[in-house]
C-alpha cells in the first residue's frame, strides 16, 4: 500500500478551518462498512478513502492505526449511502492495511506505548528497578518532544469533489501526553525518586517546546505535573518524602523561571 497518510506537521490536503467537524456523528441511516478481518491496522490511505466515496459523500472513520480490527465491527460510516454498497466496500477495505502485528509506520502511539511499558515493567514490585524506570522515562520524554513539536494529525480531510473523511480517532497531543505518563504517574506511588524523575521530564518538555507547542500540549504536560504531585500527596510517605516531592513540582512548575530553567537532577 502506498503510504499517503502526512506526517505530524505536514498538512497535506487537510482543510483545518473545519476540525471541529471530526467530532460530528454519523446520521443513525448511515451505510456502515464492516472488517472483513481480524488484525492490527497498520496503514491508512485516506486518499483511497476519500476516492471510494461518491461526489458530495462523508466517511466516518471508526478506527485509526494501531487499534486492532474485529472482524464484523464497524471499519467507517458513510452518507448519503452509496449507490453500488459492493464496490464501495471493496474499495474502502483496501485502503485499510490489516496484518498480524502491530507497526510503527503510520502508529506514532506504538513507540510511546512500548518505552511506557519497559518503565511500567521496571516499577512493578517483582523487579523494582528504579534506575531503568528512569532511563525509560527520559528516553519517552525525547520522543514525546518530537510529537509535540509538530501540528497533532489532522482529523479532517476533504477534495474538490465535495467529498469529505472524518478521523475522530485520532490522537491529540493531550491524548500523547496521557498515553506516555498517565500509567507510570500511577505505579509510581510511594517511589518519590520516581516521581521528581516525571517531574524534571515534564519540566524538561514544557521548556524545550514553549515557544513551539500548541496550548493544548502544554496545559497537558502541566496537568500531568499537578497529577503526580497529587498522587504523592495520597501516598503513605515520610513528611521528609513528601517535601521532596512538593519541592520539585515547586521548582519547576510553580516559580516564574521554571520554564525557561533545563537544569537536571543531581
Amino acid at each position: 500500500m502506498t503510504r499517503l497518510i502526512p506526517q505530524l506537521g505536514e498538512g497535506g490536503d487537510a482543510d483545518v478551518s473545519r476540525e471541529e467537524s471530526a467530532g460530528e456523528i454519523a446520521p443513525d441511516d448511515a451505510f456502515v462498512v464492516t472488517f472483513d478481518r481480524r488484525g492490527w491496522v497498520q496503514q491508512v490511505d485516506r486518499s483511497g478513502l476519500l476516492e471510494a466515496l461518491g461526489p458530495g459523500a462523508t466517511m466516518w472513520l471508526d478506527t485509526v492505526a494501531g487499534r486492532y480490527a474485529i472482524a464484523g465491527t464497524p471499519l467507517c460510516r458513510i452518507a448519503p449511502n452509496p449507490s453500488d454498497s459492493e464496490v464501495v466496500e471493496r474499495r474502502v477495505r483496501d485502503a485499510i492495511a490489516v496484518g498480524q502485528t502491530r507497526t510503527a509506520q503510520d502508529d506514532a502511539t506504538f513507540g510511546v506505548r512500548q518505552l511506557a511499558d519497559v518503565a511500567l515493567k521496571a516499577l512493578s514490585p517483582g523487579i523494582n528497578d528504579p534506575t531503568t524506570a528512569q532511563d525509560a522515562i527520559f528516553h519517552l520524554g525525547a520522543v514525546l518532544r518530537e510529537l509535540l513539536v509538530r501540528t497533532a494529525p489532522t482529523r479532517h480531510f476533504s477534495d474538490e469533489e465535495g467529498r469529505e473523511l472524518l478521523m475522530p480517532q485520532v490522537w491529540t497531543h493531550a491524548e500523547f501526553v496521557g498515553l506516555a505518563f498517565d500509567e507510570i504517574r500511577l505505579a509510581s506511588a510511594g517511589m518519590p525518586t520516581v516521581q521528581i524523575y516525571l517531574l524534571e521530564i515534564l519540566h524538561l518538555l514544557t521548556g524545550s517546546i514553549v515557544a513551539t507547542a500548541s496550548k493544548e500540549a502544554m496545559a497537558a504536560l502541566e496537568r500531568q505535573a499537578d497529577l503526580v504531585l497529587e498522587v504523592s500527596e495520597m501516598a503513605d510517605l515520610p513528611a521528609l518524602d513528601h517535601e521532596r516531592v512538593r519541592s520539585a513540582h515547586r521548582d519547576r512548575f510553580e516559580s516564574p523561571t521554571s520554564r525557561l530553567s533545563t537544569q537536571s537532577i543531581p
